[in-house]
């Protein structure tokens, strides 16, 4: 059975990049114990997988929070190029947020909070060019805001964080009409 040790054929409704970008995923979070792993790794399409929105055979959406996720973010999600969300709030995940789901210029909702993660916001973040929604609070953040988010933050509608040092957040954020919310909170997990 030679076909059991390859991608299913079902797989390829979506790009091959995706695919394996959500395979790693599944490996990286330790996929087998997740609270609800249905249909994952399974001969059914991606698509069809718990957590998994797609249209027009492209992920547009990864959702699982309070799953049971632990382990660290594969930097291939960010070859989920048509992805719009991404929400993954209270689980166990935790290392560095990676550098390239700053590729995901189309993700409009980030939504991280009550994980632990190590680090800071990675400067390659303002390459979400629709990002609406950033919620990283309680995610155990550390170090400065990167200059280069500054942009992004005169249109986002709504961003919380962790409380990281607030060097520099009055020109990082600074109060306009078009910023309804920055809320800035502890940093710590679970407070």
């Amino acid at each position: 059975m030679l076909a059991a040790c390859s991608a299913p054929t079902t797989a390829l409704r979506i790009p091959q990049s995706e695919y394996e970008a959500l395979i790693r995923f599944y490996k990286n979070t330790n996929g087998g114990n997740w609270t609800d792993n249905r249909r994952w790794l399974s001969q059914e399409p991606p698509c069809t997988w718990y957590g998994i929105a797609c249209e027009d055979g492209r992920v547009l959406s990864l959702t699982m929070n309070w799953n049971n996720l632990q382990g660290e973010l594969p930097p291939e999600l960010g070859n989920l190029s048509q992805l719009r969300t991404l929400v993954l709030y209270f689980n166990e995940l935790g290392g560095s947020l990676p550098v390239e789901l700053g590729e995901l210029a189309k993700l409009e909702v980030l939504i991280l909070h009550n994980n632990c993660f190590e680090g800071g916001i990675p400067a390659e973040f303002c390459g979400m060019q629709s990002l609406q929604k950033l919620d990283l609070e309680n995610s155990c953040l550390s170090g400065s805001l990167p200059g280069e988010l500054g942009q992004l933050f005169q249109t986002y509608i709504s961003v919380e964080l962790a409380a990281l040092p607030r060097t520099g957040l009055e020109f990082l954020a600074p109060p306009d009409e078009q910023n309804k919310e920055v809320k800035i909170d502890d940093n710590k997990k679970g407070s």
